[in-house]
Formats: structure tokens, sequence, C-alpha cells
């Protein structure tokens, strides 16, 4: 008769049950299996993947700055107050497609380091195609109920909105010093 014993002793440095952590990148946290538990975003072993959107969604547009007075020195508005200023996003792709258009605007408003103006979307506005380019743009409403005009173009600023690797910004600042405009987009993301 053949008696086999088989075991391991206490003092083997075999543990297979132990693992080495790996760092994990974007606000992962490690877990007990010795790998990630990443954030809404991100994937992969280590969390160090940017996920694709399938959707941004824009919740506030805030106007940061614009031109006082047109490029010769007048005013916007039709009687020499201040403009009274409104907004629209369009996809930046012929033919240009109207995503948003203020249903409302800011009366007498004076662009100046102290004052932002806030646009909230009732709906937000979903952005599909996130790698297409768009255009906002600021104008003067010229129309009331006395008068009807077309509203004044103070000017435009064409940008992306999604960029691999930024990490999903709650607000992205849309800029163009030589046109003095800018422009405060708050977002989220859906995947």
């Amino acid at each position: 008769m053949i008696v086999a014993f088989l075991g391991c002793s206490s003092d083997s440095s075999d543990n297979s049950n132990s693992c080495t952590p790996i760092p994990c990148y974007n606000g992962g946290t490690s877990n007990a299996d010795c790998g990630c538990d990443c954030p809404y975003g991100y994937e992969g072993i280590n969390c160090s993947i940017q996920k694709v959107p399938t959707s941004i969604l824009i919740t506030k547009i805030r106007v940061l700055q614009f031109p006082n007075k047109t490029l010769s020195n007048s005013s916007w508005d039709l009687a020499g107050n201040a403009p009274d200023i409104t907004i629209k996003l369009q996809k930046g792709i012929k033919p240009f497609e109207l995503l948003y258009e203020s249903p409302s605007f800011f009366p007498d408003a004076v662009s100046n380091s102290a004052t932002a103006y806030n646009f909230i979307p009732s709906i937000p506005i979903d952005i599909t195609d996130i790698n297409s380019p768009y255009i906002i743009s600021i104008l003067d409403y010229d129309q009331s109920d006395a008068i009807v005009s077309e509203d004044d173009y103070m000017g435009g600023i064409i940008f992306d909105i999604y960029k691999q690797g930024n990490n999903f910004p709650a607000t992205i600042t849309v800029k163009n010093t030589d046109s003095q405009l800018e422009f405060e987009l708050s977002l989220s993301y859906l995947y």
C-alpha cells in the first residue's frame, strides 16, 4: 500500500491568491481582483481608455464677451441703444443645420468683465455628430411689435465640441479675441 500526502506548507512562498495591484487612471479605483473599477466614460484594464460619447448635451450657453459696437463704431440697435442679444447654434457643414435659436433675448446688453448672459435651452441641445464642426453666433435682436427688421449678425465662432483625451470637461470655452467673442458651454455626455 502506497500512501501519499499532498499539501502546502504554511511557510511556502507560493501564494496563488495574491496579485499585484495595477495603477488605475482617470479616477479609477483598485478592486479586490487587483484590477480597476472605471468611472463613467472610461474603460480598459487600468481605465486609461476614454470612451467616445454617442451624444453630447449642451445644457447652458453663457455669453461672456461680445462687441458692444459695430466695426464702424456705431450702435447695433436700431434705436441707438445697446444691443438686444440673442444666440443661435448651427452645425458647421453645408447645408448649415440650425440646432438651437434662443426664443428670448437680453435687452440693452453690455459686454464687460463683470456680466455674463445665460441662455438655458428648455430641452438640452443634443449633439449626436460629435466630430462635426459647429458655429455659435450672437445677434442683435431687432424685431418688435412696432419695427420688424432682420437681426444684426454680431459675430460667430466655428468650434469643435469634442476632443479625444480631453477628460470630458463639464464646460468648454469657445473664444475668438480678434472678434471680441467668448462663450462658455455647459456639457454632459452620453455613451
